[in-house]
């Protein structure tokens, strides 16, 4: 068997760099992919309970305005007093 000679040697020593940067790199990549997906999770999360609470005010909202308006109607029907109307937007 013949002995290798330097550049033989260099080459294997390239490749095996290489197979080690690869695997370093996508090591790398896939650490960095894994904390995107918590972000991601996390942030969902978070615009669910965004979304439940503006739903929430929301709801709220129409209820009050569905009392001022049955309110105004009762006190105008009743009693003409103009003084507890809503103004009107100009």
């Amino acid at each position: 068997m013949e002995s290798m000679s330097v550049i033989d040697l260099g080459q294997v020593l390239a490749v095996l760099g290489l197979f080690y940067k690869l695997s370093a790199d996508r090591a790398q990549h896939a650490e960095e992919m894994g904390r995107i997906k918590s972000q991601i999770e996390y942030l969902q999360d978070k615009q669910n309970t965004v979304d439940t609470r503006l739903d929430n005010i929301d709801s709220k909202l129409e209820k009050l305005i569905a009392s001022v308006i049955r309110l105004e109607a009762l006190i105008s029907h009743k009693n003409s007093y103009k003084y507890l109307e809503t103004p009107k937007p100009k």
